[in-house]
């Protein structure tokens, strides 16, 4: 997996994505899309005058890591509606490969949207994702800036089989998965 520093780079230099652009005439839609690792690459030119421009090489610009996410399948196994709240459970087959080894494993995921309409306030979105020990393992072993994509990519995920409206407050939590029965599972 490749994914771009531009994020870290520039908090480090107090820049703004505005102040490249302007300097640069990369725009800033191209530029968002590299700090937050939209899109699907990035033209030799861009990359040559994003590194000029910083003094950085393209190692610093763009990180490796050798690892790979697939989510296989994705199934709700439970869900409630009532008062403002939403909660459900997922399993996610995964297929994640590390250094060349794959592991094929199901990730249990519980989420709660709690909507409150009346007054009106921001709806709040709680996950808990439960990794296999030897995906845990794993994910704590990765950089910082690998182990956000992977989790965002199976929150996105989760956004989409629950419907979350998309200005929810995202609370997360990652554990162990447990190892007894769990009325969720069903």
């Amino acid at each position: 997996m490749i994914l771009s520093n531009l994020s870290v780079v520039l908090a480090e230099r107090k820049l703004k994505i505005t102040d490249i652009s302007n300097a640069t005439g990369i725009s800033r839609q191209t530029l968002t899309n590299l700090a937050y690792n939209h899109g699907d690459g990035i033209r030799y030119e861009t990359l040559d005058t994003l590194c000029s421009f910083l003094k950085i090489a393209p190692g610093e610009l763009l990180l490796h890591y050798p690892i790979t996410l697939t989510i296989l399948e994705a199934k709700e196994t439970t869900k409630a509606n009532g008062d403002g709240k939403y909660s459900g459970a997922t399993t996610l087959v995964v297929l994640l490969t590390i250094r060349g080894i794959h592991y094929k494993e199901a990730i249990h995921t519980q989420g709660t949207v709690f909507l409150n309409e009346k007054q009106k306030t921001v709806p709040r979105f709680y996950v808990e994702l439960e990794f296999p020990s030897i995906l845990k393992t794993a994910y704590e072993e990765m950089p910082t800036i690998f182990q956000s994509e992977i989790t965002g990519r199976i929150v996105d995920k989760m956004y989409k089989l629950f419907s979350v409206p998309d200005d929810a407050i995202l609370e997360l939590n990652i554990v162990d998965q447990l190892q007894h029965d769990d009325p969720f599972r069903g």
